[in-house]
């Protein structure tokens, strides 16, 4: 029979990595909520852009 296949693999892209530092996890948020804010304006001129389609 074939040998079982590791379910895991031990490479470098699965390890402990350092915690970010509470300056880091604020600049973070802030990124994510500014890109949050970009989408939802976005969303609001396509919604204007279909409503004048629609005429």
């Amino acid at each position: 029979p074939p040998l079982p296949a590791n379910e895991y693999s031990d490479g470098p892209e699965i390890g402990e990595a350092e915690d970010p530092s509470p300056e880091e996890e604020a600049k973070a948020r802030a990124a994510e909520e500014q890109a949050a804010d970009e989408g939802e304006e976005e969303e609001a001129e396509e919604e204007v852009d279909n409503e004048d389609n629609d005429d």
